[in-house]
Order: structure tokens, then C-alpha cells, then sequence
């Protein structure tokens, strides 16, 4: 009975905390945020694996960078990029999820420190209550010509576009402006060479090769400039190299778009090289996305294209909206089309929101899925609130209620608050429940980061 409310107790405190609100530019994404993009539509579900991927990994830096290319908000410099400061500084961050019993699904931590040209990073985590282990450890060395790594390795250390498998080991580099050179140490006995030349804001050109005793092992080439990338990638139990393929408009052109592509025929995927599992299922994945602003409208539209390997036709994902706002309202509306061998299934959405701040206060979203016969149809319906309170204190909630079937209501919220200088607190809890006065706890995160 008391280890009951105890339990009890404890979960009403993190929900005192999810009412509280904090409003703060992201350092990572997290599992809610990632589920949450996926049920509101803005990514689908190859999207979300990716997302994951990076999240359940502890790879920050891969996940912010997914994030941002599929619309969100931007993540803000992690401690080891803030170089620049001499001083002494740091950060501490701890995090958990909770199931829909109140137990605690994972929980994670995380301690950075840095002094001069020095920063030590250090990621704990526990799954199901069970023992803490030691996640990631990265000393790491860096000043204008030159860098060294040691402890788990990761893609942007070695300058590859695509990620890599957890290895622990050194890289260590050094260059001017236009060319780096350095070597590569893995405690798996591998050994390899980096090289760079040019700058990436015009033309750049990379490569790195891995070898042990037995030979060959991995290498990439990689051609970077500031709007498009591209990087072949080989591993020695490969059937044929990966092909990466991205490119981008800058931010302020007329015409705004995102493309990304990956082309192989590798049932096996052995190496140093670590493969999303959308890739890994498809001969080849495309996903291209813009924006053109016409009077005061704004058209949008995207198309993912996938082929399995283990099937001979592709999955076409299409949509398009117009979007219209001003300083008291904005409208959209669009249709999205997934096109699978003969299948096709059309999705219709109306979303409006009224400003009575800066942001969208009051806001619905309406969505129809248009099948044959009609008692196939379904909707839903996504009224929700925001509050915003000077730049410190932010929240939103959200309800979702699904039909014509008995499908359980879902209520969301995300609370942020700035309560120090250097100290704030998130929140992103779920509920769920068939009928609304029966709601209960779904899924629930919480992170504390406090910096010096």
C-alpha cells in the first residue's frame, strides 16, 4: 500500500511539473516528440524510424540535423560546438519516460564539461529499471587548425554523411582553411586515413578508409558543397556501394525545397557503416519536399518514393497544401495521396488557428481519409490551446478524437519553463482513454538541463 503511493505521489509531482510550462531553444529530440510528429502527419512512419534510429542511439548531433531537415525547429549548439569560449563551462541534463503504468520505461543522463580547448561528454542510460550503463564517453580536443576524439566514435568526426555503427577508438586531424589530413584508431584493431580538401561553403572533397589485418574493410567518398551532398559509401561485405544523394535551397530562395536519396541492392548491411532501417528495406528512397510563397498564400508540397527489396513495385507518398496567415488567423488546407502497386488512398485536411499572441492560440485541425464504401471513411477532429507567457514560460494541449469508430480519445501536452538563467525543465505527457472523463496516463517524459 505505501509503495503504491508512493508510486502514486511520484507520478502526481511530474504531472505538477507537465502543468508548469518552459519555453527554450532544443539541445535533442526526444521519443515523445518523435511519436507525437508522427501522429500529427508531419512525418511518416520510414520517417520515424530514422528519427528513432538517431534518439534510441544517443546520436544528438544525427538527430537534431533529421529533425530539422523534415521542418522542425532547429536544435541550438550542444557544448563541445561552443569552442569559441575559453572559460570554464558545462552542462547537466537528466530525462525519463514513463509507460501507462507509472513505471519507468527508460531514463537517461547526461554530463558535459569543457575548460580552453578541452570538453569531456559522458551519456548514461537505464531501460525497464534495470542497471545504469554507460552509454557514450568522448573526450574531445579542438581549436582552429586542428581536433582529436577519444571514446565512441561518430559520423561527424570522420566527416561522413551517413552514420556509423558504435565504435570506440581515436580520430584525430589536422589542416589549414582549404585541406585536413588525419588518422583513424579503433579498438577493434581497424586502422584508417581521412582527408579533405576545399571549404564547404563552395566545393569540398572528403574520403576515408578503414583496414585491419584481413584488408580492406570501409571507405567513402564524399563531395559536400553548401547545397548538395554526396557521399559513396562501400563496406567489403557489401554487394554494391551506397549511394547518398541530398541537396537544398537556401532559406530565403523563391523557391524552397529539400531532396534526399539513397540507392543500393545490399540484402547485408556488415561494417562500419550503421544503416537506417528505411534503407536497409528499400532499393532506394526519395524524399523531396518545397515551399513557394504566391501573394499571401504559401504552396507546399512533398513526395517520397520507396522500392523494397523484397517487392517489385514502389510506395508513393504525395501532398500539397496552400497555407495563408496574417497577424490574427491562419488557414490550410491540402490533400495527401499514398499510392501503393494498385492501392491508392486519398487524405484531405482543413487546419485554422487564431492569434491572440505571437503564436497560434486557438487552433483545430480537421481530417478526412477517403475510402470506398463509405463506411470505411474515417476523421478526425484536433482542437487545441496554446498559452504563451512572456519568453520563459510556454505550453500546449492538445485533443484528438477519432471516428466513426470507437477509437480511444488522446489528449497532449508539452510544457516548457526557463526557471533559471541556466536551469530549465520539459514536459510531454499523453493521455488516453475511450471516453474522455476516463482518461489516464499514456506516455510521459520529462528533462531537467541546468548549464554553467
Amino acid at each position: 500500500m505505501i509503495r503504491s503511493r508512493q508510486k502514486r505521489a511520484f507520478f502526481w509531482i511530474l504531472v505538477f511539473l507537465a502543468a508548469c510550462a518552459w519555453g527554450r531553444a532544443r539541445e535533442n529530440v526526444t521519443v515523445e516528440e518523435a511519436f507525437w510528429a508522427y501522429d500529427d502527419g508531419r512525418i511518416g512512419l520510414d520517417e520515424l524510424e530514422e528519427l528513432l534510429f538517431y534518439v534510441e542511439n544517443g546520436d544528438v548531433h544525427g538527430a537534431c540535423e533529421e529533425w530539422e531537415a523534415l521542418g522542425g525547429d532547429p536544435c541550438r549548439k550542444t557544448l563541445a560546438e561552443k569552442m569559441e569560449d575559453w572559460k570554464w563551462r558545462g552542462n547537466l541534463s537528466y530525462g525519463l519516460s514513463l509507460d501507462s503504468t507509472g513505471s519507468v520505461r527508460n531514463s537517461h543522463s547526461r554530463i558535459a564539461i569543457g575548460l580552453l580547448r578541452f570538453s569531456l561528454e559522458m551519456r548514461f542510460k537505464s531501460e525497464s529499471g534495470g542497471d545504469v550503463h554507460l552509454e557514450q564517453f568522448r573526450l574531445l580536443y579542438k581549436d582552429r587548425r586542428s581536433f582529436s576524439v577519444f571514446g565512441h566514435i561518430v559520423a561527424s568526426d570522420v566527416r561522413s554523411a551517413v552514420p556509423l555503427e558504435s565504435r570506440v577508438g581515436n580520430v584525430w586531424s589536422v589542416g589549414t582553411r582549404d585541406a585536413e589530413a588525419g588518422t583513424i584508431l579503433l579498438t577493434d584493431t581497424s586502422a584508417g586515413i581521412r582527408a579533405a580538401v576545399g571549404r564547404a561553403e563552395r566545393l569540398q572533397f572528403l574520403a576515408m578508409g578503414l583496414f585491419s589485418a584481413q584488408g580492406f574493410r570501409d571507405a567513402f567518398f564524399r563531395v559536400k558543397m553548401d547545397a548538395a551532398d554526396v557521399q559513396l559509401s562501400y563496406s567489403s561485405g557489401w554487394r554494391t556501394p551506397l549511394l547518398y544523394a541530398s541537396a537544398r535551397t537556401p532559406r530565403n530562395a523563391p523557391l524552397r525545397f529539400r531532396f534526399r536519396a539513397y540507392f543500393h541492392q545490399n540484402p547485408d548491411w556488415s561494417g562500419v557503416f550503421r544503416i537506417p532501417q528505411m534503407v536497409k528495406k528499400n532499393r532506394f528512397f526519395i524524399y523531396l519536399a518545397g515551399e513557394y510563397p504566391l501573394a499571401s498564400w504559401a504552396l507546399r508540397f512533398s513526395e517520397k518514393t520507396s522500392a523494397p527489396l523484397d517487392s517489385g513495385f514502389a510506395r508513393n507518398v504525395f501532398e500539397v497544401s496552400a497555407r495563408r496567415s496574417n497577424k490574427a488567423a491562419g488557414l490550410e488546407a491540402g490533400m495527401k495521396w499514398t499510392v501503393a502497386g494498385d492501392s491508392a488512398v486519398p487524405v484531405v485536411f482543413l487546419r485554422s488557428g487564431i492569434r491572440l499572441f505571437e503564436a497560434e492560440s486557438l487552433f483545430c485541425e480537421w481530417r478526412e481519409t477517403l475510402k470506398m464504401p463509405i463506411r470505411e471513411r474515417r476523421y478526425e477532429i484536433r482542437p487545441g490551446i496554446r498559452v504563451d507567457v512572456g519568453e520563459n514560460v510556454s505550453a500546449i494541449a492538445r485533443l484528438i478524437i477519432r471516428g466513426p469508430r470507437s477509437l480511444p480519445v488522446v489528449l497532449r501536452e508539452e510544457t516548457q519553463m526557463q526557471i533559471l538563467p541556466k536551469f530549465y525543465v520539459k514536459s510531454l505527457m499523453e493521455l488516453r482513454a475511450m471516453r474522455l472523463r476516463q482518461l489516464h496516463l499514456w506516455r510521459l517524459g520529462v528533462e531537467a538541463h541546468w548549464s554553467f
